[in-house]
């Protein structure tokens, strides 16, 4: 691991979710302040640190008609995390819901 500042990258897609994202930043902080974060998180871990690259609400899609109809914003949203992952280069990716969302970008 190189002596910089460790990186995470996080993606929380849902309130719940943004909740556990948000305790999760504020631990590794308080071991290591210069933390860097990107991905995508609500209200709690931007809070906390998240440099948030879609609104997490984006993300919050219910029942079998809603993801269907906003499937082409989904993909654009993940491709774009997984470009911005790839360039930041994080040392470790937290998915913390949404795994037909997450899975992918953690491969």
């Amino acid at each position: 691991m190189s002596s910089g500042p460790l990186r995470l990258g996080l993606c929380a897609g849902e309130p719940s979710g943004d909740i556990l994202a948000g305790a999760i930043l504020r631990s590794w902080r308080a071991r290591a302040p210069a933390l860097e974060v990107s991905g995508i998180g609500g209200e709690q871990a931007i809070r906390a640190g998240l440099e948030s690259c879609a609104p997490m609400e984006r993300l919050s899609v219910m029942g079998l008609v809603e993801p269907l109809k906003r499937l082409p914003e989904l993909l654009s949203i993940r491709r774009k995390l997984i470009a911005r992952q790839i360039t930041l280069r994080p040392n470790l990716f937290i998915g913390v819901d949404s795994p037909d969302f997450n899975l992918p970008v953690e491969r």
